[in-house]
């Protein structure tokens, strides 16, 4: 089994902020890294921050919830918001996959601006659907948007976070 930090291995190293999500060093580290200095480097790709304990790299969102429980998170850590490097203790919560992904960015070749929401060529309605299945054939758009709406909410309560285009 892997071994991982403790909380209070945690603790001696590094103070968390649940207000702003921000870490800092308790101790210096090395010659760079100083006791007060903010912990963590750039996020990655996806927007992820991560924090280097002892050459193992951790994600930050998982160490605050370490921090704050005592124990490591069983499921996914979801950002309430959909913003990987909110780390906000206000903006974490733990989710199985099924809920976090409700929090995914909308996929780029979306041609309506809605998730769940499309037109096939050739039609005059808009098709509603909620993982996978049909709700409902939408003369308008605002209709289409009202029964997705109502759909998800039911499907994916506190979980759902109605998304568009920008």
């Amino acid at each position: 089994m892997e071994t991982r930090i403790t909380q209070e291995e945690l603790k001696q190293l590094l103070h968390y902020e649940p207000e702003t999500g921000m870490f800092t060093w308790l101790k210096d580290r090395s010659d760079k890294v100083k006791a007060g200095h903010s912990a963590g480097c750039k996020a990655d790709k996806r927007g992820y921050k991560r924090i280097c304990i002892d050459y193992k790299i951790y994600p930050s969102h998982r160490l605050a919830f370490l921090y704050m429980t005592g124990e490591w998170p069983t499921h996914m850590v979801d950002h309430i918001d959909g913003n990987p490097a909110n780390n906000k203790w206000s903006n974490l919560r733990q989710a199985d996959a099924h809920q976090n992904a409700r929090n995914k960015a909308m996929q780029s070749n979306n041609k309506s601006g809605y998730v769940g929401i499309w037109k096939p060529n050739g039609r005059k309605h808009w098709v509603v659907q909620v993982r996978g299945k049909h709700v409902a054939s939408c003369a308008t758009m605002e209709e289409a948007k009202a029964a997705y709406h109502q759909a998800a909410k039911d499907q994916f309560g506190e979980f759902y976070r109605q998304k568009e285009a920008v």
